[in-house]
């Protein structure tokens, strides 16, 4: 039987007993059904995990006994940032989840020209919290122990000022594949477009604040099939997919 994993930011030193917060005791108790006894995992955000047995359960809590701690070992050793253009329905949902499965350290999304979602103000920040806890259950099911922030939707205006070691750009015209293009550090930033492609206007304005246009391949692909063929073909060159 798989052991649960759940994500609890302030849990205790071994030894302790520790209340789960609200949506891991939820997620235990109404969804897996857990048990008195049952071993779990927590994890804290930050690359430890704690190994734990569950004391007691009631209608809205679950407590455990911490009984030890480690240091989890399977981050990647290129950290990538991913810039996603904001698709509609669960498209983003889906990049964001399979990205952080394969191991992003970030999420920045962000609006372009032909961008089909209009977020602001309170409906901005409820779909940012959504887009969190969709990363969070993530790392959960795929055991990382370090939860990649999704930052709130910004425009490509302020996107393309970000600093960062190397910034990528996808772009199926380009000249220039991504196989051949060489990684210097270990950082990078990736740029995925909307479901209609950036402009030209906006691969000149990328491009002109230092981003490299690279091509992922001879096809165009869907914005969030882009988004995980990238990310897999830096970890695959230049990250730990294969090793």
């Amino acid at each position: 039987m798989r052991i649960a994993r759940v994500f609890a930011p302030s849990v205790s030193s071994p030894g302790t007993r520790y209340a789960l917060p609200p949506d891991a005791s939820r997620h235990l108790g109404k969804v897996l059904r857990a048990r008195v006894g049952q071993s779990l995992v927590c994890f804290d955000g930050t690359g430890r995990e704690y190994t734990c047995t569950i004391t007691d359960i009631d209608r809205k809590q679950v407590w455990v006994q911490v009984e030890s701690v480690t240091e989890t070992s399977n981050e990647s050793p290129l950290s990538i940032k991913l810039a996603l253009a904001i698709t509609r329905g669960d498209r983003m949902d889906f990049a964001i989840q399979k990205s952080v499965e394969l191991g992003v350290i970030e999420i920045l999304p962000f609006f372009s020209e032909r961008c089909e979602v209009k977020l602001r103000g309170d409906k901005a920040s409820k779909r940012t919290a959504h887009w969190q806890a969709v990363a969070l259950s993530a790392c959960e099911q795929s055991g990382r122990a370090v939860v990649p922030q999704v930052l709130a939707p910004q425009a490509l205006a302020d996107l393309v000022t970000t600093e960062h070691a190397m910034r990528l750009v996808l772009d199926p015209t380009s000249e220039q594949t991504l196989s051949a293009l060489p990684i210097t550090g270990n950082q990078v930033l990736v740029a995925i477009g909307p479901e209609g492609g950036f402009s030209n206007e906006e691969v000149d304005l990328m491009t002109g604040h230092g981003f490299d246009s690279v091509r992922l391949g001879p096809r165009v692909l869907r914005a969030e099939t882009a988004a995980i063929v990238a990310t897999a073909a830096l970890q695959t060159l230049h990250g730990d997919l294969g090793r």
